[in-house]
C-alpha cells in the first residue's frame, strides 16, 4: 500500500498542475510575461541601435594623422653627473 502512495500523490500533483495551466488566469499570465518580454527585447534592440549609430559615427569621421615614429632614431645618451667641487684644507677649490 505504501508504495501507491507516492504513485496517487504525483497523478493528484499532476491534475492539479493541468487545471490550473488551462485556467483563464494562467492564460492571463502567460500573456503578461510575453509582453513583459517583447518590452525587454524592444528596450535592448533600442539601447543596440542608440550604440551602434554612435559607433559609426565615430568610425565614420576622419581620424587624426599623427606623425610616424622614426625608427631610426638614436637611443637617448645619458649624461654623467655634474662632479662636486672638491674643497682642500686651505679653502681653495679645484
Amino acid at each position: 500500500m505504501l508504495p501507491l502512495l507516492p504513485f496517487i500523490a504525483g497523478i493528484a500533483t499532476g491534475a492539479v498542475a493541468i487545471k490550473l495551466w488551462r485556467s483563464d488566469k494562467s492564460k492571463l499570465k502567460l500573456d503578461q510575461a510575453q509582453v513583459a518580454l517583447r518590452h525587454a527585447t524592444v528596450s535592448s534592440l533600442e539601447a543596440i541601435e542608440h550604440s551602434s549609430a554612435s559607433m559609426r559615427k565615430r568610425l565614420s569621421e576622419p581620424a587624426v594623422a599623427e606623425p610616424a615614429p622614426n625608427k631610426a632614431r638614436k637611443p637617448a645618451v645619458k649624461k654623467a653627473p655634474a662632479k662636486k667641487p672638491v674643497t682642500t684644507k686651505a679653502g681653495t677649490t679645484s
